[in-house]
């Protein structure tokens, strides 16, 4: 049976997953997806249920495919405007040159073509409580 954590905090992972890398990397640098799939596929093989909170990049999203083969990707799309506002409430993990790039990427790609995204959520209008129960939705589903 497959739960949903309702708000729960999965930052851990990321950094988790930081600790297998020899120095920080950019976002959408290969060895960041690698690193959170090598723990992914470990968790998930131990039979907890596993999400992965990361950039998604159309070269993110072919190395989730590629090495978690059975994973949902749900992008969770936002106006930049909204994630500016998000972010200045947040501790950063993007420098600003990063946070625009990812951002224009997102505008720039086809999500159903370039980004192959099993689902896309507008999140503009929802909080992190709002957000919870689409998420389940579409984990259900999966």
């Amino acid at each position: 049976m497959t739960t949903f954590p309702e708000n729960t905090d999965i930052g851990w992972l990321e950094h988790a997953a930081r600790a297998f890398e020899p120095a920080p990397q950019p976002v959408g640098h290969p060895r960041r997806p690698r690193a959170a799939c090598a723990l992914a596929g470990n968790f998930s093989a131990a039979g907890v249920d596993v999400v992965v909170a990361d950039a998604l990049t159309p070269e993110t999203v072919a190395l989730y495919r590629d090495l978690l083969p059975d994973c949902l990707v749900v992008h969770l799309r936002v106006p930049i405007e909204q994630a500016r506002r998000r972010a200045a409430t947040r501790p950063v993990w993007l420098n600003d040159e990063e946070f625009d790039a990812l951002h224009a990427t997102d505008a720039s790609v086809d999500l159903a073509v370039d980004l192959a995204a099993d689902h896309v959520l507008d999140t503009a209008d929802l909080d992190p409580d709002g957000l919870s129960a689409p998420v389940e939705a579409v984990w259900h589903v999966h």
